[in-house]
């Protein structure tokens, strides 16, 4: 099922992998139904990481959420976003900045 949204894909990823690697990607893809592009922008967007973290990490983690902060409360002042969905992005900036004074 192939599904527009009005995009245009128009820029190109690439990466090395060995004859192994690329003979069960293509195992995996054609076993999927899905067109190559397809299965690969699925796999890399909709699976989950796991990170060990390190600092710079934590940082960058930081900053976003920080930013994703600053921006509902922009909204809230501008068009009265509901409390329950700031409470928790607050309380994970609350976490994140202790975490990082007791790390310093």
């Amino acid at each position: 099922m192939r599904v527009e949204k009005h995009r245009q894909r128009y820029r190109t990823i690439a990466f090395r992998m060995s004859d192994d690697e690329l003979r069960e990607l293509d195992k995996r893809i054609a076993l999927s139904g899905r067109q190559k592009q397809e299965y690969l922008i699925k796999s890399v967007l909709h699976q989950k990481i796991v990170v060990i973290g390190n600092q710079v990490q934590f940082e960058k983690l930081k900053t976003q959420l920080d930013e994703i902060l600053s921006e509902l409360c922009r909204i809230e002042r501008a068009e009265g976003v509901n409390e329950n969905l700031l409470a928790p992005i607050r309380t994970a900036v609350e976490l994140i900045n202790s975490f990082g004074s007791e790390r310093e």
